[in-house]
C-alpha cells in the first residue's frame, strides 16, 4: 500500500483524531446547543400562550360588555317611564367603567408581555456570551497561553455590539 502512496498509520491516526473531534463536538457543542434550542421554543410557546390568553380575556371583556350593554338596556326600558335621565347616566358610567377596566387589563398585559420580551433578550444575550467566551477557551486553550486568551476574549467582548 506503500506503494500508492496511502500510509497506513496516518490514516489511523486521522480516524482516530476525526471520532475525537465528534465526541468532543457532540458532548461540548451540540448537546447544550439543542438544549438552548429547546428551551428557547419553550419559552416561545409559553409567550404564544400567554398572548392567546391575553386575546381570550379580551374576547371574554367584550362579551361581558354586550352582556352588560343588554342588560342595561333591558333595565331602561323597565325604569323610563320612572326616571330616563338617571337610567342614562348610570349606563355612561358603567360604560366608562367597563371601558377603564378593559384598558388596564391590556396595559397591564402589555407591560407583561414586555418584561418577559426583555428578560429573554437579556438572557439570550448571556448566554451568547458564555457559549462565544467558552468557545474561544476551549478552542484556543492548547494554543495560547494566559495572557493571550486574555487578550483575545476581552478583544471578543469589545467587539460585541453594546446594548442592541
Amino acid at each position: 500500500m506503500e506503494n500508492l502512496g496511502i500510509d497506513l498509520k496516518l490514516i489511523i491516526a486521522q480516524i482516530i483524531n476525526f471520532f475525537i473531534l465528534f465526541i468532543i463536538f457532540k458532548k461540548f457543542i451540540s448537546v447544550p446547543f439543542l438544549n438552548f434550542v429547546k428551551e428557547e421554543r419553550r419559552k416561545e410557546e409559553e409567550k404564544n400562550k400567554l398572548l392567546k390568553d391575553m386575546e381570550e380575556k379580551s374576547l371574554k371583556l367584550d362579551e361581558q360588555k354586550k352582556m352588560m350593554k343588554q342588560e342595561q338596556n333591558k333595565e331602561m326600558e323597565k325604569m323610563m317611564y320612572l326616571a330616563a335621565q338617571d337610567a342614562e347616566a348610570l349606563r355612561q358610567e358603567l360604560i366608562k367603567k367597563a371601558e377603564k377596566e378593559a384598558a388596564d387589563i391590556v396595559a397591564k398585559g402589555k407591560l407583561q408581555i414586555e418584561d418577559e420580551k426583555a428578560k429573554m433578550d437579556k438572557q439570550m444575550k448571556s448566554q451568547l456570551i458564555d457559549i462565544s467566551t467558552m468557545l474561544v477557551e476551549k478552542g484556543l486553550q492548547n494554543y495560547l497561553d494566559e495572557e493571550k486568551k486574555r487578550a483575545v476574549t476581552q478583544n471578543i467582548l469589545n467587539s460585541l455590539p453594546n446594548g442592541k
